[in-house]
């Protein structure tokens, strides 16, 4: 399980990636609450990853590797072992109720 240190530094850096990559997105999305801003952030920051990769200069092959892997460590939700988008999106997948 992560330290509350870790998932506040996971957010933070999901947050920067957001207003790096996504200024007018980051933008509209400071008018949410806090949690929900944290959580679309969090959302954000690994979609990205998804989405470099998929855009990425890679071969095909290894674009599904990376894309496995990262099915890998949503699946597993182990906050230990991964980084900031990864943890931080973790810890929003198992507080935030999802929506039916």
């Amino acid at each position: 399980m992560s330290t509350a240190g870790e998932v506040q530094e996971a957010y933070a850096r999901c947050e920067a990636i957001t207003r790096a990559q996504a200024a007018n997105f980051y933008y509209g999305i400071r008018l949410l609450s806090r949690e929900r801003r944290r959580a679309m952030c969090a959302n954000y920051a690994f979609a990205r990853r998804i989405d470099d990769i998929g855009d990425g200069e890679l071969p095909a092959a290894r674009k599904l590797e990376e894309l496995a892997a990262q099915q890998g460590a949503l699946a597993e939700l182990d906050a230990r072992r991964s980084d900031s988008p990864m943890r931080g999106h973790a810890s929003r997948c198992r507080s935030t109720p999802s929506a039916t």
